[in-house]
């Protein structure tokens, strides 16, 4: 575990942190699609949601470690009122409900709600309320003890850190991934069928730890290894990654071969088995009321 050294003389300002952090979201290809196309990725959400737990690798066990990892580290308690921005089909709020906490879950994919709200009624859980909404507009004052985002990129930049803030009262927490695939089959068919190369990482733990140190916080950081795997049938791969490469402008038949190819060097029988190791890191900070972070509109 590790924290970022306070913010001294010769620390980079506020401004400064924040027009890096901007200027690196617009260099990024993933980025610009995700601010200037939302709604493709909003239905690429929608259609993946029952595969997306079994092809990326953040499954139950992912959230089950998160959780781990914040009750041994007494970020949580039971009784502890969360908003889980994000939630996708709910691996860590599950498992933070099994902990005894209460949970809001907020996501704007109707495909990951319902997958949500599907295993809430057929375990019987108890403890999760959910709503489809879009983060921003759900009700900005801090009426949960925690408010956590898990590998949800809305909300890495400045004004996503302020509007998290807005939520909490004790404690933000973010999960981060390391900004490379986990398994590799989304590098090798971006490969065949982009124009422009995959980013090889990326830095928006490294933005917002030097953002929020900049602005008075105490961010501390970890990072989790956890083993996870993928377990899918080709067919249903196929589909997956036809979908998601549509966010890009890519289709018909060149990416229709592309994709078939990738996937026959890893099917056996019919289905696509894989294990690999998620490496995500976990940034939390406490708020603080006095002192907010500055809001600016993206640009």
């Amino acid at each position: 575990m590790s924290a970022p050294a306070a913010a001294g003389s010769n620390f980079p300002s506020l401004t400064h942190c924040a027009d890096y952090w901007r200027q690196k979201r617009r260099e990024s290809h993933l980025k610009q699609t995700q601010i200037l196309a939302p709604e493709k990725w909003r239905l690429f959400y929608d259609r993946v949601s029952d595969l997306w737990d079994r092809i990326t690798g953040t499954s139950p066990e992912t959230g089950e470690a998160i959780a781990h990892f914040m009750a041994d580290q007494y970020l949580c308690m039971p009784g502890d009122s969360v908003l889980d921005v994000g939630c996708g089909p709910g691996a860590l709020s599950f498992a933070l409900a099994e902990r005894k906490l209460t949970v809001t879950a907020i996501d704007n994919s109707a495909g990951m709600i319902q997958r949500l709200v599907d295993k809430i009624r057929l375990e019987n859980i108890t403890g999760i309320r959910v709503r489809r909404t879009d983060w921003r507009e759900f009700p900005s004052k801090p009426s949960h003890d925690l408010a956590i985002a898990c590998f949800f990129p809305d909300a890495f930049s400045p004004d996503g850190l302020h509007r998290m803030e807005s939520f909490a009262a004790k404690r933000c927490l973010m999960v981060f991934g390391d900004g490379k695939d986990i398994f590799p089959l989304r590098q090798r068919i971006w490969e065949k069928v982009m124009d422009i190369s995959l980013p090889a990482g990326s830095e928006n733990l490294m933005c917002a730890v030097n953002y929020l140190t900049a602005a008075g916080r105490c961010p501390k950081t970890a990072a989790l290894s956890i083993p996870v795997h993928m377990d899918v049938d080709v067919a249903s791969a196929e589909m997956f990654y036809r979908e998601y490469f549509a966010i890009f402008g890519r289709s018909g038949p060149h990416l229709n071969a592309a994709v078939a190819d990738v996937l026959a060097d890893y099917a056996d029988q019919g289905r696509i088995r894989m294990q690999g190791i998620s490496k995500p890191t976990i940034l939390w900070w406490e708020p603080r009321a006095d002192r907010p972070i500055p809001c600016e509109a993206e640009s």
